[in-house]
């Protein structure tokens, strides 16, 4: 599977507003593009976490939430450029972890059609 995050964007939704970054995906002539916000990517994590418990496999640092920057006025440019690269580099790392690939919540994550998860899983 390769897995890239090639970009982010703002939204402004209600006076908030947030980053969403694209995601893209392939694996076995399949490829899909989707966003997802960090707090999405926290939570992927907090999965992985928890198998990690049970499998005692190693898993990626993830990138830091960076609250004290949120705080103080927001994340400028560089901030959010660099959290992109550093979730694509987390990102590519687990796609070959113990903990994903025994996961249902990682290829769901992805949507990862389920006629090709197996073959990904043995991958």
């Amino acid at each position: 599977m390769e897995l890239f995050i090639p970009s982010s964007r703002q939204i402004r939704e209600g006076g908030k507003s947030y980053f969403v970054y694209t995601v893209e995906v392939r694996f076995a002539g399949w490829k899909n593009t989707l966003e997802k916000r960090y707090s999405e990517f926290l939570e992927l994590h907090r999965v992985m976490k928890l198998l990690r418990r049970a499998l005692h496999s190693p898993l990626p640092h993830f990138p830091g939430q960076q609250i004290w920057k949120q705080m103080t006025g927001g994340l400028n440019d560089e901030d959010v450029e660099e959290r992109r690269n550093e979730l694509q580099n987390y990102m590519q790392a687990l796609i070959n972890s113990e903990c994903a690939k025994n996961s249902t919540y990682f290829p769901e994550f992805v949507n990862l059609p389920e006629n090709i998860r197996e073959l990904w899983r043995t991958s």
